[in-house]
């Protein structure tokens, strides 16, 4: 969080709002973030990684493409990844966003990761290949990754002829996948010791989807506070996801079917925040 002014000797101004409660009898306190990498890019490259083979999951061969890790303020451009295990990872990184990048090549474990309180990083126009060499038995490709408590992310205007939209638990909250075409045939990973696969506020809007599937990309029975627009393919109505809330989950499902006349949820906010 940066602050933006400091208005008194216990006063400061930040510059967003701030996503927890904050309350007089918790103890919360500002920190320095202390020395960290930023304000860098990587544009106009190819990863091509050696053709090793997919392994079971988990027991990958370590061919990777770009980390982000402890970052904030970076960005890649016109950047691409093949024959990997992980394509584009976000740890605990802020304010990084990734444009026109594509991953390809064998299968792969994460196309893309944001993991570990990852925050406002932004992927806007990408494409995951279809695999040159499928996924061996035994082996898990998840696709657009969410977890660990990773809040204000956006996947916009994206192709993915693999994978799904996954949470691996630890309860992601407040994340938009907007404009999108995938086949949807990825999985969701995650321990289940982690926690609830979704927090409050994901937002899955006009998605088009290939194979009829819903699996993950249905919110209404899984994740609360959440909201499901524009879902176009569907053959089936559950997510596939085991419930981790009780009750009502006070979330909403529109246009099923259907185009919605706002195509780019991100796009939209972005315009009346600008107004």
């Amino acid at each position: 969080m940066r602050i933006e002014a400091v208005l008194g000797d216990r006063l400061v101004g930040l510059a967003q709002p701030v996503r927890y409660d904050l309350r007089p009898a918790w103890p919360s306190r500002l920190r320095e973030i202390g020395p960290t990498v930023h304000d860098v890019g990587v544009e106009s490259l190819t990863i091509r990684n050696e053709l090793r083979p997919m392994t079971i999951h988990n027991r990958h061969p370590g061919s990777n493409g770009l980390c982000f890790q402890a970052v904030h303020d970076c960005w890649a451009d016109d950047v691409r990844v093949e024959n990997c295990d992980l394509g584009f990872g976000f740890t605990t990184t802020k304010a990084v966003t990734l444009t026109d990048v594509v991953v390809g090549g064998r299968s792969a474990h994460h196309s893309f990761a944001c993991r570990m309180q990852s925050h406002d990083n932004l992927v806007d126009g990408f494409e995951i290949e279809q695999f040159t060499v499928p996924l061996p038995t035994g082996a898990l490709h998840h696709g657009l990754n969410l977890e660990g408590l990773s809040a204000g992310n956006v996947w916009r205007r994206g192709r993915m002829a693999e994978g799904t939209f996954d949470t691996h638990r630890a309860m992601p909250f407040e994340n938009a996948r907007t404009d999108i075409t995938l086949v949807n045939n990825g999985r969701v990973g995650g321990s289940a010791a982690s926690g609830p696969l979704f927090g409050a506020r994901i937002a899955h809007w006009n998605v088009r989807i290939t194979s009829g599937s819903p699996y993950a990309i249905q919110l209404a029975d899984v994740a609360p506070r959440s909201i499901t627009v524009g879902l176009q393919g569907l053959t089936s109505d559950a997510s596939g996801l085991p419930r981790d809330f009780p009750g009502d989950l006070e979330n909403g499902t529109y246009q099923l079917a259907s185009r919605p006349s706002v195509a780019d949820l991100y796009a939209a906010q972005r315009a009346r925040h600008q107004e």
